[in-house]
């Protein structure tokens, strides 16, 4: 096993299918101990010695647990920022079941689409997590604007290339798991039910034209993000299964 595996899980990117379908295979291969994320402050303070961490956390959380700097693997999904975000906002309104209920649901309930994204906290999530967990942290604060902003989308920019081993696009999902799995050296498993599938929610065409809008401005970095991520995904695709081809 070379290395431990970080999944930046941002949520509503498909990442319980990804981690059910490629993931799941690799942690039963190598008998991995598997953690559970359950914040960066509790990840310091608990230093645990894991082969795959799980849960929702920005870039960069190996560098809390110390000696897994040269150890890291990291590997995302990703999803088109306003079709994302509208899930996320009708999953959390949605999620009141008897076996969870979300958090946030009582806040949610009272917002509507754009003011849930009139936050900064909510703004931005491929970008932030992407860009390291300083930047995730700091985001839940403030809106990335300007300058700064330009700054946290160049970072996220430069890990997707240099650092992770692997990104996906949920909208490419089966050579995303494809893609995954080849960099892990494992099989991808067979489809089954989709997990957390958000219903009656509106589609991205649905939105008026001035909601579609303000969506894009409140996450103008994801957008750039996304686009800048689908424009190499087929050469970063291309050069991983040809470099396995060439060596089977």
């Amino acid at each position: 096993m070379e290395g431990s595996v970080f999944f930046t899980h941002i949520p509503k990117t498909a990442g319980t299918s990804i981690k059910e379908r490629v993931f799941q295979n690799w942690v039963e291969k190598h008998d991995a101990e598997v953690t559970s994320c359950r914040g960066y402050w509790h990840l310091f303070r608990s230093q645990p010695r894991t082969d795959f961490l799980e849960g929702h956390y920005a870039y960069g959380v190996h560098r809390l647990l110390f000696g897994r700097g040269n150890t890291a693997r990291y590997f995302v999904m990703l999803r088109d920022p306003i079709d994302r975000a509208i899930s996320q906002y009708h999953f959390i309104r949605t999620c009141n079941n008897p076996w969870y209920r979300h958090p946030r649901l009582n806040e949610v309930r009272d917002q509507d689409l754009v003011s849930f994204y009139r936050e900064p906290e909510n703004q931005n999530l491929l970008t932030k997590y992407a860009a390291g967990f300083q930047w995730e942290l700091i985001g839940r604060h403030i809106s990335l604007d300007g300058q700064i902003g330009q700054r946290v989308l160049n970072c996220a920019k430069t890990h997707l290339v240099n650092r992770y081993e692997a990104y996906g696009l949920q909208e490419r999902f089966e050579a995303s798991a494809r893609l995954f799995a080849d960099r892990l050296g494992v099989k991808v498993e067979e489809a089954a039910k989709r997990a957390k599938e958000t219903s009656d929610r509106p589609a991205v065409s649905d939105l008026s034209a001035p909601v579609r809008q303000e969506m894009h401005d409140r996450n103008a970095l994801d957008v750039a993000l996304y686009r800048f991520a689908k424009n190499r995904f087929e050469d970063q695709f291309e050069e991983t299964m040809g470099r396995s081809s060439k060596t089977a």
